[in-house]
């Protein structure tokens, strides 16, 4: 999918303006789905590239627009070879709530019933949760069990024996500043250790921490005993997010990162990031 979001910024641009009208001609061939999304379909009416659009464009959904039935806008929707009695229910549509759809197949009002779960991910975000997840957790984290969770969003009957643990968020390694309502917020600096990180690691404590972290399961438990890796971190005295750091340098590291990983010549926050800086640069040769 090529998705064009607030389309007017592409059509007033001349030459993204002519990629447009190649692109709507040529990469059907290569199974693409051009999309434009425009707050305002005049956008696209007074665009030298209509005709095309609305020729190549053949499914669209209209959001419901009390202005509909106005004499400039009446013209604007006919020019989209909507009826009269279709122009109409979109103007008595529910906005949020009502969309009009046209294809070759058919055209109808529908309502988009989304519930409390859906709504939790895409619904009016809340700026100030996502700020403070922003400052707990690295960039690029996926965080959609602390946003469902946040909304007290029941997704426990989702998942199964089977449901995969990966990928957790990764806590911020150093401070972050951000300014929000004139205040500044800083948050807390997190050290990722071993056990033992300035010991041997052949110490039995360390080795035993290593061995059971490399004996976690691919799934979650589902016997209600709680996630297996909160259990080793709790046994061991770590945060959960060291002992994913560590499951991953295990499970991807190379061998010569492993060997100083085992011998305790490198911590997991320096051998974690090596390990991505390495992994970045095979998929940079791979590309």
């Amino acid at each position: 999918m090529l998705i064009l979001d607030e389309a007017w910024l592409f059509l007033k641009n001349e030459t993204f303006a002519d990629k447009i009208a190649e692109w709507l001609k040529v990469l059907r061939k290569k199974n693409v789905y051009v999309i434009f999304a425009t707050q305002d379909v005049a956008d696209v009416a007074n665009s030298p590239l209509k005709t095309t659009i609305i020729q190549q464009c053949l499914t669209k959904i209209y959001l419901a627009d009390p202005s509909a039935m106005t004499a400039g806008m009446f013209s604007v929707y006919r020019e989209f070879g909507l009826t009269d009695s279709e122009i109409s229910l979109i103007a008595s549509a529910q906005m949020k709530r009502d969309y009009f759809y046209t294809s070759p197949i058919g055209r109808r009002l529908f309502q988009l019933d989304l519930g409390p779960l859906t709504l939790a991910l895409i619904g009016s975000p809340d700026h100030s949760l996502l700020d403070n997840l922003a400052l707990k957790y690295e960039t690029g984290s996926a965080l959609c069990a602390e946003i469902l969770e946040a909304k007290k969003a029941d997704y426990s009957h989702f998942l199964d024996k089977d449901s995969p643990i990966d990928p957790l968020p990764v806590l911020r390694q150093k401070p972050v500043v951000i300014e929000q309502s004139s205040s500044i917020q800083i948050t807390e600096q997190v050290e990722e250790t071993l056990p033992e990180e300035n010991a041997d690691i052949a110490d039995s404590k360390n080795q035993k921490f290593l061995d059971a972290v490399a004996s976690l399961p691919d799934h979650k438990r589902s016997d209600g005993s709680g996630r297996a890796a909160a259990d080793v971190a709790k046994r061991f005295g770590v945060s959960v997010s060291t002992v994913y750091k560590v499951r991953t340098i295990l499970k991807h590291g190379g061998d010569k990162l492993l060997e100083t990983f085992r011998r305790g010549d490198i911590s997991v926050k320096a051998a974690y990031k090596r390990l991505l800086k390495e992994r970045g640069t095979r998929l940079e040769q791979a590309g």
